[in-house]
């Protein structure tokens, strides 16, 4: 995980106040993990190798809990995996009623990099392909409504001052079926997002 994404995520978990039950899609450590955000939170890693990180070895899109979570993170992995979709997919299916999704992702302008190490080159076998954002929002809209932030960084290869990450896609959707986000929850993560999208 590079440096952008912890400060997306800091910066989101901050205006959500606790987390009780947290999981995280694609957990394997493989350049640090937001897990020491939570300690007090039941925090489980979902990956489909053993590992640094890893609570439970399985398939992420295919995962069922016991319990639902009020917190999910899919970070830096959905560009590994041949089905992003079903990530979402899933993310939205073990949310408790006002559970929010939390992810980043390679997009459009990030060169490929291997899930096992984060080396600028892919190993035989290795899946990769980056995130269009039509393709988020289009599934964020048709899983979450309209109640969905997204932002893209896009450009030459480098890093940003405020320490996004060119190529990063970084997004939170919220369920809403029980509390909605208030507008100071929604402005708080529209400023961080730099959002187009705002809840009707």
């Amino acid at each position: 995980m590079h440096q952008a994404c912890w400060n997306f995520v800091a910066e989101c978990v901050r205006g959500l106040g606790p987390r009780r039950r947290v999981v995280e899609f694609g957990s394997y450590d493989v350049n640090g993990s937001v897990r020491r955000m939570f300690g007090e939170a039941e925090y489980v890693g979902i990956d489909t190798r053993a590992g640094s990180g890893v609570d439970v070895v399985a398939n992420a899109a295919e995962w069922m809990p016991e319990a639902l979570f009020d917190t999910v993170f899919c970070l830096e992995a959905m560009e590994h995996d041949p089905t992003p979709y079903r990530l979402v997919e899933n993310a939205r299916r073990v949310l408790a009623d006002d559970g929010v999704f939390i992810l980043t992702a390679a997009g459009r302008d990030r060169k490929p990099h291997s899930a096992i190490d984060g080396a600028h080159y892919l190993r035989n076998g290795e899946h990769y392909a980056n995130i269009q954002r039509d393709d988020l929002e289009t599934w964020l809209s048709e899983l979450f409504g309209c109640r969905y932030l997204v932002r893209e960084v896009a450009g030459a290869v480098g890093g940003l001052a405020d320490g996004g990450t060119i190529g990063d896609i970084q997004a939170m959707a919220w369920l809403g079926v029980g509390r909605s986000p208030t507008p100071a929850e929604w402005h708080h993560h529209a400023t961080v997002l730099n959002s187009v999208r705002y809840p009707r």
